[in-house]
């Protein structure tokens, strides 16, 4: 016979809310959404170009220098806004992938 009044489930779940509770709580503290990812904030601006120039390395990395001949597909794209900086880069439409 199973006894699950020693079990560790109920400490997870309540882990689980807590955690649920704390990311409810920091996503209603934003009240600047809007402004948030604009190119004019200075921080938004910096991280995309961190971004592109790790995109940069790793390409110079693996040796894809020329980014018209290779296929991408590019997982989780959203509202493509990385498609299109992948086109930026100089991959041809025809060969990239959104999922």
């Amino acid at each position: 016979m199973l006894d699950f009044a020693d079990s560790d489930a109920a400490p997870v779940a309540s882990q689980e809310a807590d955690e649920t509770a704390a990311v409810r709580a920091r996503y209603a503290r934003r009240h600047d959404d809007e402004q948030r990812y604009t190119l004019l904030s200075p921080a938004a601006l910096l991280a995309v170009q961190e971004r592109q120039r790790a995109l940069a390395d790793l390409f110079v990395s693996i040796g894809y220098r020329d980014l018209a001949s290779v296929h991408l597909v590019e997982v989780g794209c959203g509202t493509g806004s990385n498609l299109l900086e992948l086109l930026r880069f100089g991959f041809r439409p025809e060969r990239l992938q959104g999922i």
